[in-house]
């Protein structure tokens, strides 16, 4: 019996003979009725699985909060998180209230953090008894004990210091960035929460770069960025077994230290030396498939760590890695015999580009589109999709990368008449297309305005150009060299743009475009030109002011027609844009960081709210935006950041010294620019409320951000 006709085969079979013959109007009654007792039947499961934290709908947790007393939740729409896991160990963390160490799990409940709390009495310098001593306490300074000296004022410092009697918590004083300077730590009454707001993504399986000596012959090395820039190496968290468990360094998704990594695969190798390769285990702490990082078949007895600035070469049967700058050695005489596969976790703010994090959401599904392609290195080639796709009857379809391989592209992307195709990465990949020195080119055949192109999750090493009008969709991509569209006898007075969650170079538009679209992402205007020195000088260090003092280089949205007109209007919304801005209209601009002068044609229509505008900017009315026009010279207010250099982790999140009228002048109360959607001065807010019920009596608690 179908289950999907229950109300309809309990009729009595004569009826639906009857029914048959006058052409089943009854049937098609009773479909209606047996959709809406699906419904009543859904809901009363539903309500059976709203009594537990565990199983409930969101809109149920901060009811069942309100049972247990839980005070100031955030409302779920203000927030990336849920609460279930905060109310659902609430009892456990009642009845350890006053412990240091279930500070550290209320952290990452309330704000997604993972923190190290340290009751900075034990570091205190005392005098001990000699019939009762605490060989945990703070000690005097050993120069000979290398590691203790690197961790002196982290969260693992083992170093007994001089009393601090300034307070450690900020109440009371007025300016966050004086409180800063003025804060102590050292006391017996002072608890300290560093906590890590940067998060660990993992890369897995994604090809080595080879890096060539200076006559471009020999490859001398390779680095774990599959486009060759210098990147740190950044530990993946293990999950921490006990909720009285104190955080330690596997557990925090930090920077791995050399010393901490040779300490590990010392401890590793002396360990297993005498064990059969079957019987040693694949893991060491920071090494491993399952671990931080790893290299296609290379065992951890085989690593060595190394300083590998100069790329020297390790001893036969070893393999050299450098943690902190990302890079691999082989034996001058031994090179790999297959190709160099690498997993490993890279730092960042938030999700915003191309990355591994979770897109489900914004996924394409067959469910409706019935041409569906899966491209992998070991199985069929992007090209050779895209050729597929044409050939295909159905106009529609989605192609998904299910790899965090680099693919090649030597052909343009055609789309159909009225086409919509979809290229994404599958979840939890990071791939990158890549023309060479070409720029990725899209057209449409017939140039038929109804034409979508929707990209999801990669990252584009190339220059994007559109020769054709379409509706252009970049979602959770980064595209390093931006887009242009090429001046030509094509009609492009159809193209749409839509940019979300993305990192983008300069934006080269002609006027005729229908719109612009930028949520959520980042625009800089030198990012093709950062990427190239990374690229080619395999170094970190590169002078982003000076190429941003370069006029030529320094718009981030400008036109490329020969006339100097400005392209149509536009809409940023939590957006932070590295360059000039050159627009005929404004339609809205909110919560937006513009870095450098904006000049809009139009000013009679659109409006600019709640966003920075550096001086000599030309805008539409403005509200609540910074600097405020009357305001005085005495403070100068405009934007700080951490890194303003594209591949630093710290890339274009607010510093801690940024003033608070951009910090927290959102219209909601959050931050301007991209990292917006992180609520970054909320979860500090809430978690501060938390923390107030859990703190032992008579302590004070102060945050300190390690990232």
């Amino acid at each position: 019996m179908n289950q999907l006709e229950r109300l309809y085969h309990l009729l009595p079979s004569i009826y639906r003979q009857r029914d048959l013959a006058q052409g089943e109007p009854l049937r098609a009654l009773l479909a209606v009725m047996e959709s809406q007792l699906r419904t009543i039947e859904a809901d009363i499961d539903g309500l059976y699985e709203n009594w537990f934290i565990e199983t409930c709908d969101e809109w149920v947790v901060p009811y069942i909060a309100d049972l247990l007393g839980i005070e100031g939740l955030n409302d779920e729409k203000s927030l990336l998180w849920s609460q279930r896991s905060y109310v659902a160990n609430t009892i456990a963390y009642r009845r350890r209230k006053g412990t240091p160490a279930i500070l550290e799990n209320i952290t990452f409940d309330v704000t997604g953090w993972r923190a190290k709390v340290v009751e900075f009495f034990e570091l205190l310098s005392a005098t001990q008894n000699i019939n009762h001593i605490r060989l945990g306490k703070g000690s005097t300074i050993d120069i000979r004990q290398q590691a203790k000296l690197e961790q002196l004022n982290s969260p693992f410092d083992a170093i007994a210091h001089s009393v601090d009697v300034r307070r450690i918590s900020p109440d009371g004083i007025k300016s966050e960035q004086s409180f800063a300077a003025m804060r102590g730590k050292y006391n017996i009454s002072n608890l300290g929460l560093f906590v890590w707001r940067l998060q660990s993504y993992p890369i897995t399986n994604s090809p080595a770069y080879p890096v060539k000596d200076s006559a471009g012959e020999k490859i001398i090395g390779y680095t774990f960025h599959p486009l060759g820039y210098q990147t740190t190496l950044f530990n993946r968290p293990q999950t921490k077994t006990e909720i009285t468990q104190f955080a330690e360094v596997i557990n925090l998704p930090g920077a791995i230290a050399q010393q901490a990594f040779a300490a590990d695969l010392k401890a590793y190798q002396q360990q297993y030396k005498d064990a059969r390769p079957d019987q040693q285990p694949p893991d060491s702490q920071y090494y491993g498939p399952n671990r931080s990082f790893n290299i296609s078949n290379i065992s951890p007895m085989q690593l060595v760590s190394m300083d590998l600035s100069n790329w020297q070469s390790p001893a036969s049967g070893k393999v050299a890695v450098d943690v902190k700058l990302g890079r691999i050695a082989f034996p001058i005489n031994e090179p790999p015999t297959q190709a160099v596969n690498v997993s490993y976790c890279y730092s960042f703010s938030g999700d915003i580009g191309g990355g591994p994090y979770d897109r489900q959401p914004t996924l394409a599904t067959n469910d409706s589109i019935p041409w569906y392609c899966v491209v992998s290195q070991d199985g069929k080639k992007l090209q050779d999709a895209l050729r597929e796709y044409l050939t295909q009857n159905n106009p529609s379809g989605i192609i998904e990368i299910a790899d965090s391989q680099v693919h090649e592209l030597t052909e343009p992307i055609i789309l159909k008449k009225a086409g919509r195709l979809t290229i994404q990465a599958a979840n939890g990949m990071r791939p990158i297309i890549s023309c060479g020195k070409n720029p990725l080119v899209f057209k449409v055949a017939d140039n038929n305005p109804d034409a979508a192109l929707t990209f999801n999750g990669i990252l584009i090493d190339s220059k994007v150009s559109i020769q054709t009008g379409l509706k252009l969709n970049i979602i959770h991509c980064t595209l390093i060299g931006g887009v242009q569209v090429e001046k030509s006898k094509q009609n492009i007075s159809s193209l749409q743009i839509f940019i979300s969650h993305s990192i983008v170079g300069a934006l080269q538009l002609p006027e005729q475009i229908v719109s612009l679209t930028v949520q959520d992402s980042i625009i800089d205007s030198i990012l093709e030109d950062v990427s190239s020195l990374r690229k080619a000088t395999n170094d970190a260090t590169i002078d982003t002011n000076k190429l941003r003092n370069n006029a030529d280089l320094d718009y981030a949205i400008a036109t490329n027609t020969a006339d100097e007109k400005s392209h149509p209007r536009t809409t940023l919304e939590r957006t932070t844009i590295f360059g000039k801005v050159n627009l005929h209209e404004l339609t809205l601009a909110s919560n937006v960081i513009f870095t450098a002068p904006v000049t809009v044609k139009n000013c009679q229509t659109g409006s600019v709210r709640f966003s920075y505008l550096p001086k000599d900017s030309q805008t539409p009315r403005r509200y609540c935006c910074q600097p405020l026009e009357d305001s005085n010279g005495d403070r100068q207010i405009k934007p700080l950041f951490t890194s303003v250099q594209y591949g630093d982790p710290g890339y274009a999140q607010l510093a801690l010294a940024c003033p608070p009228e951009i910090a927290t002048g959102a219209d909601d109360g959050g931050e301007m620019g991209a990292f917006h959607l992180l609520h970054q001065p909320q979860r500090t807010a809430y978690l501060r409320l938390s923390l107030e019920e859990y703190l032992p009596a008579g302590s004070e608690a102060g945050i300190f951000y390690m990232s």
